[in-house]
């Protein structure tokens, strides 16, 4: 359900203006700032907007995947690619495979449950990983690889928790059947996304000449705002990866409008974009503090700490054998590049309402799982937030 009374709406728009102002009065990190405003807000009787996991994953994601994507250079990203879609696709399946097992034996969790911990806490959020790549000065090549990997691993994690979810309320789970369902959602969102995106451009490009390169921006972003939401809804529907099929709708109409529509239209549509992306940022952010609970992360903080730790590490094993066998072909990064990779995994908005999820579900240790998962992107987010910055001037790569 979706709650969004004036009050909320406004207290929350009002809340994101004041967070603002204070993290860059303070010099903190934004995104950590908006964190702790929405962990603080129940305690001012603060009504703030209450957001399924549905509704998340459906109107707040799509716009930041979309805006991120359509400023991917596809010929710069071509150059990345391997080391960009191995951290995306094998990185994320061999993390959520390593966390299950480690979980299963070593905390008695059931193994699909262990699984599903992983496939949850595996990707790394996009909305906080470009949101903090944005105030570092990085060069463009590492970011593109960092937030490539964030765009598309959030599909691959998504496809993997509802398999699992699948598996586990009907009882079967066959490793044929999830593996080929994984790669027809995953192939699936990426033709659809591809065609929704390649349709587009073709409209307007028709439009410009039908208009002779008249006034047309209004029409032009809401035919972006159609893709996008027809990419996802659409691949969902036909079961393929709606994250997916955004992201490639996003790359299509970025590299491909800048060759149909005059500049000043393109600025116009970047700063629309921008403007939305920056809300559904902000408004994630907010969402993680507000449904973080104080008590759940001390009852379970060994628990947690334990977990954070073992998942950072997962994080290094993933990155540094993926690089060391891309290396072997030639198509490596820096040994500083991988540990930047790594430290910039953070965890966000998409772990926290996936394991929202489970709260109707018939699963043994869903208290536990959630407790874990609000407390690993807790951790996250102030632990790393805090400290990327720093790590990338030691490591001389930010400017």
């Amino acid at each position: 359900m979706l709650s969004i009374p004036f009050e909320s709406a406004f207290n929350i728009l009002l809340l994101v203006v004041l967070v603002s102002i204070i993290a860059r009065f303070f010099r903190l990190p934004y995104t950590v700032a908006l964190v702790f405003a929405g962990l603080l807000a129940p305690f001012f009787s603060l009504l703030l907007p209450q957001v399924s996991p549905d509704i998340f994953l459906s109107l707040l994601l799509p716009p930041v995947i979309f805006q991120a994507a359509t400023h991917i250079n596809l010929s710069e990203m071509r150059k990345d690619a391997n080391p960009i879609f191995s951290y995306a696709f094998i990185g994320t399946m061999l993390s959520t495979f390593l966390i299950g097992l480690i979980f299963h034996f070593a905390m008695g969790f059931p193994f699909l449950e262990a699984l599903l911990l992983g496939a949850i806490i595996s990707p790394t959020d996009p909305i906080a990983v470009i949101s903090s790549l944005r105030t570092l000065g990085v060069s463009r090549r590492l970011t593109l690889i960092i937030e490539g990997e964030s765009l598309f691993n959030d599909g691959v994690a998504v496809v993997m928790y509802t398999t699992i979810i699948t598996a586990l309320i009907s009882g079967v789970f066959d490793w044929a059947d999830v593996v080929g369902g994984m790669i027809f959602s995953i192939l699936a969102g990426g033709v659809i996304g591809g065609l929704i995106g390649y349709i587009t451009y073709r409209l307007l490009s028709a439009l410009e000449r039908l208009h002779g390169g008249g006034d047309d921006d209004f029409i032009r972003i809401i035919l972006t705002f159609i893709t996008m939401y027809v990419s996802y809804q659409l691949a969902i529907f036909l079961n393929g990866s709606g994250i997916i099929s955004v992201a490639i709708a996003g790359l299509i109409m970025g590299n491909f409008l800048s060759k149909t529509i005059p500049q000043r239209s393109l600025e116009n549509l970047d700063m629309v974009w921008d403007f939305v992306a920056f809300i559904a940022t902000s408004v994630s952010f907010i969402l993680i503090g507000t449904n973080l609970s104080l008590y759940l992360l001390w009852e379970y903080i060994f628990t947690i700490v334990l977990s954070f730790l073992i998942i950072l590490c997962i994080r290094a094993i993933t990155i540094y054998s993926l690089s060391e066998v891309l290396g072997l072909a030639g198509k490596g990064i820096p040994r500083s590049w991988q540990n930047t990779t790594i430290w910039s995994g953070l965890r966000g908005a998409v772990s926290v309402m996936l394991a929202l999820g489970l709260a109707e579900l018939p699963i043994q240790r869903s208290n536990d799982i959630t407790a874990i998962i609000f407390g690993v992107v807790f951790f996250s987010v102030i632990f790393q937030g805090l400290t990327i910055k720093p790590l990338m001037r030691k490591l001389e790569l930010s400017k």
